[in-house]
């Protein structure tokens, strides 16, 4: 009892040491998480504004090219189809057009009726300030104002000239509230941060949680050309970081407690225990109870004791060896064991050595082992046998022997040990034959894991749940200038700094919970610099208890750094496309509106190609979207992905068949797949209104979508592209990019699509998706 006690107290002073330097660390660690977020904050919010500043700029510039238009200085139904396209074609929500008396002359709206236009038509809007400072030559941004409907509206406005002179004034209207026009911003990829933007007296706009946002850091922006306040906050990040870190001290606290807990149990279970199993039996013997076993495996040294013991207990009940050798030989050990005389001759035989020779024990008893085994492997043993009669010590090797009256050829772990008889003196031998021809084999196998773990490219470690290293490729080591005899045994607080190793701790400890993890992680390397790895971990489970996992590191920087090369090329190559083609389009539509004939029909054929452009770098967001990010899966119910597809779709008759639920593992994505063949459908239909037909089939291994319509089929390249995404080659002329989509997000689900043709007319598009499992 008192060496339990004095272990104890040793545990608890341990524990107490170990919790105040985590938490004086974690501590530390918080106060510059704080500054670190103000900081980012601040860089986020002056970004916005000059974002917001060249925004306004941009459809400042829509306005002054639209006014420069001729059309716009004259009543007509051309102008009047100029207004149209400007409002779908560019973000303004509405356009007017009011004379240099004020009266407004014409207005294009989305979702402006016939008979609320024909009201605004007329009045007079002289007092307006955007148009009395557009008709002073100059392009006017207004401040906000709260129209009947409850949204902020700014208006933007430029003066319309003729012969030098403003005639009146080209407005547009931007809505604010709802917030379409803030949505194109690209304000960070990282999502936990939101804004507000204000004037002086109101809220123009809000994220969704910015509401929510109250009571952390938040830093602030001004746009100069409006005066406009751009707030940012990043939700609940200060507190989550104050939260994980006052988390991460409990746990830390917790895991110290445990360790050291799971530490006392262990030496109680390895130690403690062995000594009472030990006294236990030696008490025993002390009541003549011969021949009794004791258990007290463990470290190395029990299990010497307690072999020692064992064989002190069976020296103890020599007088009764002969019948429980046998009944032991007989009924339990599956291994050859044979005493020997000093002659050679057998004077035991269990039956595990009659079935392995093929002869009887009647046979074997008086002979020597030349009788049944080879002649290399008899004179062998005979001469390890001699040795131990001539040392009186025991030996052991191993021996590869053919049985051949059997035919069998097995590995033995032989043990020979000198035998004596009653009297004690030496009689002979004996002989244990244990068969480890399945361990070298595994061995073998083993060697074979081995070189493929050492010739990996990939970084291999393994350790246990102490965070000692068992062992790590050459690569690994490399990569962490160790040298692979001195790896095993060292600790990874010994090859990662604290920052690295306080990062890495929360996936290890879900990993030595039984979880497979899978993270990504920024190192720095001594040569290469930074480098960007994946990291798995896989846990190690020993008689059902994670004992440590296997970690692989592989380097995916160039691959990270391709797909943040291709977004960053698509945004600017869209966002340049998109502006170009707008210009290009008003371009066109002017030239049209000064020229007659060919001139005006080749307008009015660049305008139809821009808008088509616009409409295929639209696409492309998405195709980068799916190339730049990793192809994981997640469990999507597919037949509501049908239904809201379908729901989608006013322009065609569209039937859906589809059951209540059907769950698979697939891209997060597949209803932009979906959605683009159904709308592929439509807008390729020759009918006035088309029928599309939606179906759902889950069977116990594929769930299968059906999309059939009744258009005038599919060409070849198309089909080409959606079943095998063959490569697109110079005279590819197919419908363009949305069917390329179509196929990347099936392929990344794992599924295939088919594509045949409708009787009478039409096609179907299958899509086949395997169930989990199957």
């Amino acid at each position: 009892m008192r060496l339990r006690r004095a272990f104890a107290i040793v545990i608890a002073l341990v524990a107490i040491v170990l919790g105040v330097a985590v938490v004086s660390g974690f501590q530390l660690y918080e106060g510059a998480v704080s500054e670190q977020e103000q900081q980012s904050l601040e860089t986020t919010a002056e970004a916005t504004a000059t974002q917001i500043e060249g925004l306004l700029a941009e459809r400042s510039r829509t306005i002054e090219l639209s006014a420069s238009d001729p059309l716009m200085a004259n009543a007509s139904e051309r102008r009047r189809a100029a207004l149209r396209r400007i409002v779908r074609q560019t973000p303004y929500q509405g356009i007017s057009v009011i004379d240099a008396n004020g009266t407004m002359t014409a207005i294009e709206s989305r979702g402006l009726s016939e008979e609320n236009r024909s009201a605004l038509l007329g009045q007079d809007f002289s007092d307006r300030t955007y148009f009395q400072r557009a008709m002073d030559g100059e392009t006017y941004v207004s401040e906000p104002v709260e129209a009947e409907t409850g949204n902020l509206i700014v208006t933007v406005s430029a003066p319309i000239t003729r012969d030098g002179e403003p005639v009146g004034t080209l407005n547009g209207a931007l809505h604010i509230r709802d917030g379409s026009f803030f949505e194109t911003l690209t304000l960070t990829e990282d999502t936990d941060y939101e804004f507000a933007i204000r004037t002086a007296d109101q809220q123009l706009y809000a994220s969704a949680s910015m509401p929510d946002a109250s009571g952390g850091p938040t830093a602030s922006a001004t746009v100069d050309s409006t005066g406009w306040t751009v707030t940012t906050t990043r939700l609940d990040s200060t507190r989550d970081e104050t939260r994980l870190v006052t988390g991460l001290q409990v746990a830390a606290g917790l895991l110290i407690v445990l360790s050291l807990v799971g530490f006392g149990v262990w030496f109680k279970r390895s130690n403690l225990n062995q000594i009472e199993e030990l006294l236990a039996g030696f008490d025993r013997l002390a009541d003549r109870s011969y021949g009794t076993q004791i258990a007290v495996g463990g470290a190395q040294e029990w299990d010497k004791i307690g072999a020692r013991f064992n064989e002190v207990s069976e020296e103890l009940a020599r007088h009764e060896r002969e019948l429980k050798q046998y009944r032991q030989i007989v009924e339990r050990v599956n291994d050859p064991i044979t005493i020997q005389a000093t002659d050679g001759s057998h004077e035991l035989a269990n039956h595990a050595l009659t079935e392995l020779s093929g002869y009887s024990r009647d046979e074997i008893l008086g002979a020597d082992e030349s009788l049944y085994m080879d002649a290399e492997s008899a004179e062998r043993i005979e001469a390890k046998r001699r040795e131990v009669l001539d040392t009186e010590q025991p030996v052991e090797f191993e021996c590869t022997s053919t049985f051949e009256r059997t035919g069998t050829e097995a590995t033995f772990s032989t043990q020979l040990y000198p035998y004596y008889d009653e009297d004690g003196t030496l009689a002979g031998t004996l002989s244990v034959y244990r068969d480890v021809s399945t361990l070298k084999a595994r061995e073998t196998e083993l060697e074979q894991y081995k070189r493929a773990v050492d010739g990996a490219t990939d970084l291999i470690c393994a350790i246990d749940d102490d965070g000692e290293y068992l062992f790590a490729n050459p690569q690994y080591c490399a990569y962490h200038g160790v040298d692979p005899e001195e790896l095993p045994g060292m600790q990874t607080t010994d090859l990662f700094d604290q920052e690295a190793y306080d990062y890495i701790t929360e996936y290890t400890d879900r990993a030595l919970d039984g979880e497979t993890i899978k993270y990504k992680m920024t190192r720095t390397h001594p040569n290469e610099g930074t480098r960007i790895l994946d990291v798995r971990y896989f846990p190690l489970e020993t008689d059902g208890e994670v004992t440590g996992f296997v970690a692989v590191l592989r380097d995916v920087t160039e691959r990270e750094e391709r797909a943040r090369q291709l977004r960053v090329v698509d945004r600017v190559l869209r966002h340049n496309l998109r502006n170009d083609l707008t210009v290009i389009s008003l371009e066109a539509e002017r030239i049209g509106a000064g020229a007659n004939g060919e001139i005006a029909d080749a307008a009015e054929t660049i305008q139809d190609h821009a808008d088509s452009l616009l409409t295929t770098s639209n696409k492309s967001r998405g195709i980068t979207e799916i190339l730049s990010e990793q192809a994981d899966s997640c469990q999507v119910d597919v037949a509501d992905v049908v239904r809201t597809a379908g729901a989608d779709i006013a322009d065609a008759d569209v039937t859906i068949d589809a059951p209540d639920e059907a769950t698979v593992s697939a891209a997060a994505d597949l209803y932009r797949a979906i959605d683009e063949l159904v709308t592929n459908a439509v807008v390729h239909s020759d009918r006035e209104r088309p029928s599309i037909s939606l179906s759902v089939d889950d069977t116990d291994e594929h769930v299968t979508i059906t999309v059939a319509d009744d258009g005038p089929g599919i060409p070849k390249m198309d089909r080409d592209v959606l079943e095998s995404g063959r490569t697109i080659e110079d005279l590819y002329h197919g419908s363009g990019l949305g069917l390329w989509l179509v196929h990347w997000i099936v392929q990344r689900s794992g599924g295939s699509i088919t594509v045949r043709d409708r009787s009478p007319r039409g096609s179907v598009i299958e899509i086949q998706l395997r169930k989990n499992g199957a």
